[in-house]
């Protein structure tokens, strides 16, 4: 295998279902009113985005870029018999469960949140703590949230290891990073044990996708019991676009949730509504960090992204410097070599 630069965050598998005749995507941006048509192979990817940082000091730009590659060769058949109707063994059903984990913590928007954890358990000083689970997580970081001291920036920064640039910007070494793509591990089995929904839509009102485009959401009935959307609570959608016509949806039916009524079968169809659809589509543009993806142009589409903020750090509780700025949070950019 030869050294792969562009390496993508969306698996190209998928995004192949997207295009046109022509093989271009349509692609648009956060915050900006145009668009432009690009292939596939040439999005949703950075240089050397897969890097990690070895204890040595060195770079290894190509190890976990090869683990996903294995992945998605394993995978992308069985996504095909999925969309096919044909039928899924146990084993099969795990290894595309796991795909859709990966898929998951390896966008631009969960590495983006990731680092913002990062942060923040290195701000509050939070790691002198192991935490037994993830309320108890969630409680230490509310607490230290409630009284907030001082950051001290080049201090703080070197007592965690963490990089400070002059323009205020935090850098985070992608080995911390990554250790994101090992917790897709945990939820790969959840994601198997949920009920499978494949929503299947006319070609006049297809799904889009984004660059994140693993999504989860919770019933808003719910949020008032839980912190959050999280795979194991009852409640929650997870989502992934496969192709324009087909989203693939996997749920905790509930009487509150629209899916409730669905047969129950472990792999069941529903045609989708114009409702569902917008629904979807709504998740994608919304759960994107920088980019959506589809088929074709549409002007009402282009609009609605363009209004929306462009995304910097994900967490309320954001250091900031001493005139009150949020401080940006990006991640390191190794480079080859």
């Amino acid at each position: 295998m030869s050294d792969v630069i562009q390496q993508h965050y969306v698996s190209q598998f998928i995004l192949r279902e997207f295009v046109a005749p022509d093989g271009m995507l349509e692609v648009m941006e956060r915050g900006k009113s145009r668009s432009f048509r690009s292939k596939p192979d040439r999005v949703a990817c950075e240089r050397f985005y897969n890097a990690t940082l070895q204890p040595d000091g060195t770079i290894d730009t190509q190890s976990v870029e090869k683990r996903l590659s294995e992945i998605e060769t394993c995978s992308a058949p069985l996504m095909r018999k999925l969309v096919a109707g044909e039928g899924l063994s146990a084993d099969e059903r795990k290894v595309l469960s796991n795909f859709i984990a990966i898929q998951d913590f390896r966008s631009l928007r969960k590495r983006q949140e990731y680092s913002d954890l990062i942060l923040a358990v290195e701000h509050h000083k939070l790691r002198a703590q192991t935490p037994t689970s993830v309320e108890e997580m969630l409680r230490l970081v509310r607490n230290a949230c409630e009284n907030p001291k001082q950051f001290e920036l080049e201090a703080r920064f070197e007592d965690a290891g963490l990089r400070f640039d002059g323009d205020g910007t935090v850098c985070i070494s992608r080995e911390e990073t990554m250790a994101a793509l090992n917790a897709a591990a945990h939820f790969g089995p959840v994601i198997s044990e949920m009920k499978w929904t494949l929503f299947q839509a006319e070609k006049t009102f297809p799904f889009i996708i984004s660059d994140s485009p693993v999504v989860l959401w919770e019933n808003p009935k719910t949020l008032e019991k839980h912190a959050g959307p999280a795979y194991w609570r009852p409640g929650t959608l997870v989502s992934l676009p496969l192709s324009p016509t087909i989203m693939f949806v996997a749920s905790y039916a509930s009487e509150t949730s629209f899916v409730a009524q669905l047969e129950s079968e472990r792999v069941a169809t529903q045609a989708a509504t114009n409702r569902h659809v917008r629904f979807f589509n709504e998740l994608q543009i919304l759960g994107a960090h920088r980019y959506v993806y589809a088929t074709t142009d549409n002007d009402g589409l282009r609009r609605k992204i363009a209004r929306l903020q462009p995304r910097e750090t994900a967490i309320a509780f954001a250091p900031r410097d001493a005139s009150g700025n949020p401080i940006s949070v990006h991640m390191i950019r190794p480079r080859n070599g």
